[in-house]
């Protein structure tokens, strides 16, 4: 899972998560970290977990398990050394510097998603529907990362906080959601 594009783990989970639209990985590290209090955890995004543990959870998640996941900070830190390991970037290299020069432009932004593939859309909504239940005013985060960081989309909820996205389904575009409020963060 690590090292690898997203078209190559969807392909790779076929047979275990036919049903998946999104990386295993993704969605059940984002539930861990739901699970084991990551939303009133401190500093869950800026602190590490200890190395030891994310490596043993990671040789668990290379197996589809997540049976050492016991702390958020860990499950947290593997989930940021996926994205950083990903074969591609999430967001193409390519399309960097117009990415930046627009973050603050909404007809831009969704112009730049519009050419983007339809499963680094379903994965970037999952990840910014994760996020923003971190800047929920409820929610205890660093008060170094601004509210604009996490905010972009919301949908319904389930049990884990992820709304349909939680279990990897659904395909509403990223541009259909900008701008509504966030809704599943309990």
């Amino acid at each position: 899972m690590f090292g690898t594009t997203l078209e190559e783990i969807l392909a790779t989970q076929n047979e275990q998560f036919p049903e998946l639209e999104i990386p295993w990985i993704q969605r059940e590290l984002t539930s861990v970290i739901i699970r084991l209090g990551g939303l009133s955890t401190e500093g869950i995004f800026r602190l590490p977990g200890e190395i030891d543990r994310v490596n043993a959870l990671r040789v668990d998640v290379e197996d589809y398990h997540v049976r050492n996941a016991d702390d958020p900070h860990v499950s947290c830190s593997l989930l940021k050394l996926w994205l950083r390991e990903m074969g591609k970037p999430i967001f193409p290299e390519e399309l960097t510097e117009e990415i930046l020069n627009t973050s603050e432009n909404k007809e831009e932004s969704l112009e730049i998603i519009s050419k983007l593939s339809d499963l680094t859309k379903t994965c970037l909504t999952h990840l910014i529907r994760f996020l923003q239940v971190f800047a929920k005013e409820k929610v205890r985060f660093n008060r170094n990362l601004s509210f604009y960081n996490f905010s972009l989309t919301g949908q319904s909820e389930d049990e884990n906080g992820l709304g349909e996205f939680g279990n990897g389904h659904g395909s509403e575009s990223v541009s259909s959601n900008v701008g509504r409020p966030p809704t599943f963060a309990r």
